[in-house]
């Protein structure tokens, strides 16, 4: 049956395909949708239902008082380990033989103090081996550790924060086993060490740990979903559960309110959360896997305190949550593990669009399902395929198409769907830079205006545009193709989680693929950019060449000292501090540069290195590619807070001399015309270069990474150069005279 299920699929799939050349041209509306159909969504169901059904919150609630009884269980705590044991004989007991101690050590100065305590932790990882895929993972847990403001190495109960999580995680693999119930994907149960405390620490706490091994071991992990206070509640009636989400969570978001509206009687408040902020699932979302944080929507007063004892907790409200976890975890590993590595290619004709992804590693893999629409998550059509990549064509210029991709096996069963969209363009590079602000005022409430003036000022002399990208939706290839270079601001640290840059760095990968420039000038790229963990592949790692980026809220920055010989520094502008921070800036990151990463500039402060305040000083803090492609700069601190006469000075270095932007002002004071045109542009065999009025030019094309390609010499009025040997692509003819220079940037068909 299922040979001649899956026939009839690839059938129906290349007829299909075969259809979509013409789709697009022939038939604008929306026709008949191929529907994928829910197979086995009612046995996943009903097994979700016959696990929660046996959620006991008595079971629960003798799980959170056996971990009061420990009096504390504070990590620095003579019995830390001794919570570890119980834990692991736990989990042993229900039926998990794999379940394992996994130590680490951590370096710990406690607060408001110079005492500094190293300790061995202790993660407790149980592992529930899936049956049909095991290398997929899904994670639920929740921290074990506790403190109070009192004296938490004698007494803290810790009831709710965190023995509710925990024991939520211990009730879900309890029921697992008590139902008979077998994952076909890999399900493990954490109890994380060292989360109180992970901000005063060498190691982020036992989930930082965990990742660590996990990204080492390439380990495939699908979500992480982390429970952190979730049994105080009061409310009689309409209880909730916050869902904190990160900008990489994606489908889990759904996913978790389509379990909390099913199966449940908690209604989901979704809230958006930075991944600068505290809690276990921070470094899972910092490197881009899907995580959430599930709390309770009351938040409990007996916080921190020793009244965190069992008897303020609702019991049937921790249940409920823990219900949400049982059936996302079913949902998820009953389904395929959706595509990874996803983006859309677009080759700038006007009318294509390509999206592509990473090859799936399920083992009963039948292939991928292509959706195509002009609305999110509302498609026209559906088509199948087994590469790992899809091409349409005869696409409408300038309109934005979702195309979303999810992965289907052998029993017809479907992952997630991914979407992402993009709008078929055309690049121009005609119009000199475009400055692109991405935020709203700054950190010192420079208003949008006087923000959008010091650019423009700084910019002088170059042909530019202002675009306010904070006012729109999505930004296309059109609109930015029709400029060379783009200058890329952030000035105020408190947007950073909101950055529109998160959501179009396909745009700008595609962007430069074709030969633009961009200049970042960024607020804590860490949080600007898409979370990354910094290998190849990724935008951080492959175009702005970072290899790791660290912040600290205490540093104080004035100032950048140039590592470059042809560079000079660039320091604050002190009219613009009002003397806050005695005149520095905070939260400037510092960057690793990858293998291609070249370093411009260093961090300066008029702290000492060996301070908190000075101990960023003199690490890196621009980094330029320099790879196959040299057109990325990017700076971790904002230009507008630069003394002006240094940022335009820089801004000249980088605009006209790396990214061979035109410069109106050079000898504006001679009168002779200098008024040459190459055309056409794009152009195929010959470019015609005209000077008027002018003789004995000389030529010079080079390709992007700036070799030169062709030389001509000139001695009248025009030249038909034949440009038929070069490859397509972008390049540069710089046209000298005896004292003038312009360059001109054209495309080569």
């Amino acid at each position: 049956m299922k040979k001649i299920t899956l026939l009839m699929v690839l059938i129906i799939g290349m007829q299909i395909h075969t259809f979509s050349q013409n789709f697009f041209t022939k038939n604008k509306s929306s026709i008949e949708v191929l529907k994928a159909k829910s197979v086995n969504n009612n046995s996943i169901d009903s097994l979700i239902n016959s696990c929660i059904a046996e959620i006991k919150k008595d079971s629960i609630k003798n799980t959170i008082q056996q971990l009061q009884n420990f009096g504390t269980r504070y990590m620095l705590a003579p019995n830390h380990k001794d919570v570890a044991l119980y834990l692991q004989n736990k989990f042993i007991s229900l039926g998990y033989n794999n379940t394992v101690l996994d130590s680490f050590i951590m370096v710990t100065t406690l607060p408001n103090s110079s005492i500094i305590d190293t300790t061995m932790q202790y993660n407790v990882i149980a592992t529930y081996t899936g049956n049909t895929n095991p290398n997929n993972v899904y994670i639920v847990g929740g921290h074990y550790d506790d403190i109070t403001n009192v004296s938490p190495m004698n007494y803290a109960p810790g009831a709710d924060d965190d023995a509710s999580g925990i024991a939520a995680a211990i009730e879900i693999a309890r029921v697992m086993k008590k139902t008979g119930y077998i994952p076909e994907s890999t399900i493990k149960f954490v109890g994380f060490a060292a989360e109180e405390l992970r901000a005063y620490s060498d190691v982020y706490g036992g989930s930082q740990h965990y990742l660590n091994d996990a990204l080492n071991n390439n380990e495939n992990i699908g979500f992480f979903i982390t429970h952190d206070m979730i049994a105080n509640n009061t409310a009689i009636n309409n209880w909730k559960l916050n869902i904190n989400y990160h900008i990489t969570s994606g489908w889990t978001v759904q996913l978790a309110n389509n379990i909390c509206q099913n199966f449940t009687s908690l209604t989901p408040i979704n809230n958006f959360y930075s991944i600068n902020s505290g809690g276990d699932d921070i470094p899972f979302a910092r490197v881009g896997i899907p995580a959430l944080y599930f709390v309770e929507n009351e938040w409990s007063p007996n916080w921190h305190k020793e009244s965190d004892t069992i008897g303020s907790c609702n019991m049937e409200y921790c249940a409920e949550v823990t219900k949400v976890s049982v059936g996302m975890l079913i949902k998820a590993s009953e389904k395929p593990l959706g595509i990874k590595n996803y983006f859309i290619i677009n080759p700038a004709n006007g009318h294509t669009l390509q999206p592509s992804w990473k090859a799936s590693t399920e083992n009963d893999l039948a292939g991928y399902k292509v959706y195509i629409g002009r609305n999110s998550a509302i498609y026209d059509t559906v088509f199948f395929t087994t590469d790992t990549s899809f091409t349409f064509n005869n696409l409408l210029t300038d309109t934005i198409y979702y195309i979303g991709v999810n992965v289907i096996n052998n029993k017809g069963i479907e992952s997630a769907i991914i979407e992402k969209s993009d709008a078929p363009g055309f690049v121009t590079f005609a119009n000199g830079i475009l400055i692109v602000r991405d935020s709203k005022g700054g950190i010192f409430t420079p208003t949008d205006q006087e923000v959008d003036d010091f650019y423009s000022q700084i910019c002088d002399g170059f042909v530019h545009s202002q675009y306010d990208a904070t006012s729109v939706n999505k930004i296309t290839l059109s609109t930015i193709g029709q400029y060379s270079s783009i200058l890329w601001h952030m000035n105020d640290d408190n947007w950073c989680p909101f950055s529109i840059l998160k959501n179009h760095t396909d745009l700008l990968r595609n962007y430069l693929n074709l030969g633009g420039h961009i200049l970042f000038t960024l607020y804590k790229p860490s949080e600007a950019f898409p979370p990354s963990d910094f290998k190849k592949g990724s935008f951080l790692y492959d175009y702005v060449n970072i290899a790791g980026i660290s912040n600290n809220t205490s540093t104080r920055f004035c100032g950048a000292k140039s590592f470059s010989f042809n560079l000079d520094s660039l320091y604050v502008d002190s009219l613009k501090l009002y003397g806050l921070y005695n005149n520095h800036l905070r939260n400037i990151e510092i960057f690793s540069p990858s293998q291609n990463g070249d370093i411009l500039y260093l961090y300066d402060s008029k702290y000492d290195s060996i301070t908190t305040e000075g101990c960023f000083k003199n690490k890196p803090v621009a980094i330029e590619n320099n790879g196959t492609v040299k057109n990325v700069i990017t700076l971790s601190f904002p230009l507008y807070y630069i003394k002006t006469e240094e940022a335009k000075d820089f801004i000249f270095h980088v605009m006209h001399d790396k990214f061979f932007e035109n410069y109106t002002k050079i000898n504006e004071t001679k009168s002779n015309n200098f008024d040459i045109i190459a055309y056409p542009n794009p152009a195929s065999d010959y470019l015609v270069v005209e000077g008027i009025g002018l003789k004995k030019l000389s030529f010079t094309i080079y390709n992007i990474v700036g070799q030169v390609v062709i030389t001509v010499n000139l001695d009248n009025n025009s030249s038909k150069i034949n440009i038929a040997s070069l490859n397509a692509g972008i390049y540069f003819i710089k046209i000298n005279t005896a004292d003038k220079s312009k360059t001109i940037k054209f495309i080569k068909r």
